[in-house]
């Protein structure tokens, strides 16, 4: 199913689409396999996806799959989706292409240094000043008050949500993103001072992150 309980049948392909020097396409995606299997924290007929890359060598008439970039069965609420790559254009990781995927919880990536064909191991994005599981401040502000929302759904921890990736013509990378704090109760009350759409920047082709902006 969904992450509402509802019928899901179809892979996502959620934003980008890169065409490599030789002209061969590449697109990233997330679904489930046969044998992924490990349920949705809070919706028990959802599995956890995975994000994947297809490729084309015909500009878009034909697809086949091409690598995984990231599976775990114990990463997040939801496992890995809603990624997005950016091909490094400069510097030292000049052709260098970088995934960052949602995880229902806080951002992962991986990298690639053979146009998608093997990934690094992924790991969890750190953003200076962001920790989706500090509720402590504002646990308060929820605390007793949405006894009627699915319990799957109360948890107080936050999530950071919807990534795109941007090249400036400088070199530098741009990674947007949402913050809703808590997860699914900041649709109760918004009012928590951390949710919103933010702005991070890398200047090292995606080593580290830096100058967030709300």
């Amino acid at each position: 199913s969904d992450d509402d309980g509802n019928a899901s049948v179809g892979a996502r392909l959620h934003r980008t689409t890169l065409q490599l020097p030789n002209g061969d396409l590449l697109a990233v995606m997330y679904a489930w396999f046969d044998e992924d299997c490990a349920p949705a924290s809070y919706e028990p007929r959802m599995m956890k996806t995975r994000v994947f890359v297809v490729k084309s060598c015909d500009l878009g008439k034909t697809w086949e799959t091409l690598s995984t970039v990231a599976v775990d069965a114990g990463i997040g609420t939801e496992g890995f989706g809603e990624p997005v790559m950016v091909r490094v254009e400069r510097g030292p990781h000049e052709g260098r292409i970088i995934c960052v995927m949602r995880t229902g919880r806080d951002l992962y990536t991986a990298y690639s240094d053979n146009d998608g064909q093997d990934w690094s191991d992924f790991k969890s994005l750190a953003l200076p000043g962001i920790d989706v599981f500090r509720s402590r401040e504002w646990k308060a502000q929820f605390e007793g008050k949405y006894n009627h929302i699915d319990p799957h759904r109360r948890s107080l921890s936050g999530a950071i949500v919807d990534p795109d990736l941007t090249q400036m013509k400088n070199g530098a990378l741009v990674l947007s993103f949402g913050v809703r704090l808590p997860a699914q109760l900041n649709w109760q009350d918004p009012t928590v001072p951390g949710n919103g759409v933010y702005a991070a920047f890398s200047l090292d082709g995606g080593d580290t992150w830096s100058h967030v902006i709300q």
